[in-house]
């Protein structure tokens, strides 16, 4: 979403939705789990010249790995992950095939008891003003970086900066077919 256009674009989000729900074209049988709206923090680069954020969902990772904190001590997402970033981050990323790092906050129409306005329940809330939701955007088999993600973690909860809430890797879509549909549990 284009800095400045969030207004413009809930606006017609809303007016969409409803309109799809209320001419039978929407989904009320599936369960959201959890549907919600970032905004931007921040990303933090292992190299000089990385593939920039903006074209990171583009560029065809292998996998990725989410990262859900909740900053302690009354830090909002954004001093989360400037503490974060000032240490740990750069430790965790050099010398891997871990990219970037990006991280988010969600937006305010979806923090603490979420939306109320959708035709249909859209899930948990994405969480309050010191959630913060990373991206670690990794090139390679994404189950290799499962050691360094839990040292990531485990020096996340020591610090003191934040209490660990989600991390889980996820592999890339192979689009159009039913690639590790098998291995789902």
């Amino acid at each position: 979403m284009l800095e400045g256009k969030h207004k413009e674009w809930d606006e017609w989000a809303q007016v969409q939705v409803h309109h799809l729900y209320s001419n039978g074209r929407g989904f009320p049988e599936r369960t959201h789990v959890h549907t919600a709206n970032f905004d931007y923090v921040a990303v933090d680069y292992r190299d000089d010249d990385p593939v920039p954020m903006t074209l990171a969902l583009d560029h065809g990772y292998p996998g990725i790995f989410v990262v859900w904190l909740d900053g302690r001590d009354g830090r909002d997402a954004a001093a989360t992950h400037a503490d974060l970033a000032k240490e740990i981050i750069p430790q965790t990323l050099a010398g891997s095939p871990i990219d970037s790092v990006a991280s988010w906050i969600p937006s305010e129409a979806f923090r603490g008891g979420g939306r109320s306005d959708a035709p249909m329940n859209l899930g948990t809330p994405g969480g309050d003003e010191n959630r913060l939701c990373q991206l670690f955007f990794v090139e390679g088999d994404v189950r290799e970086q499962v050691d360094r993600m839990h040292a990531y973690t485990d020096a996340v909860e020591k610090s003191g900066i934040a209490d660990v809430r989600l991390a889980a890797p996820f592999f890339k879509t192979v689009v159009g077919t039913d690639t590790y549909v098998d291995q789902i549990w």
